[in-house]
């Protein structure tokens, strides 16, 4: 199943609507590789090793939280889905706003 997302960057890709980059940007700050796969980050035994030591107090809450959201997705064997996060049908405009932002 992991080697699907073998081409998702960890710390870029959208978790829940959010990049883990933005939802914790303390810990994204000591992150060895920014560039990481999931794959990559789901064939290390041990998170901490994936950082640079040591890490802020800032840093590890936001990685506890992290590991406790990976901790509780569920790997299934079903075919991906992909959604557009602005709903059904796509929009170029809508594409544009969600590449770009607000500016």
């Amino acid at each position: 199943m992991w080697q699907q997302y073998s081409f998702l960057v960890f710390w870029q890709d959208n978790w829940n609507g959010q990049e883990l980059k933005s939802l914790a940007p303390e810990l994204y700050s000591f992150a060895k590789n920014k560039l990481i796969t999931v794959q990559k980050v789901r064939e290390q035994g041990d998170f901490i090793q994936l950082l640079h030591l040591p890490i802020s107090e800032e840093a590890f809450e936001q990685m506890q939280q992290l590991l406790q959201i990976l901790g509780s997705l569920t790997i299934t064997e079903d075919k991906d889905i992909w959604r557009y996060i602005w709903g059904e049908n796509f929009s170029s405009s809508r594409a544009y706003m969600a590449l770009m932002g607000h500016h």
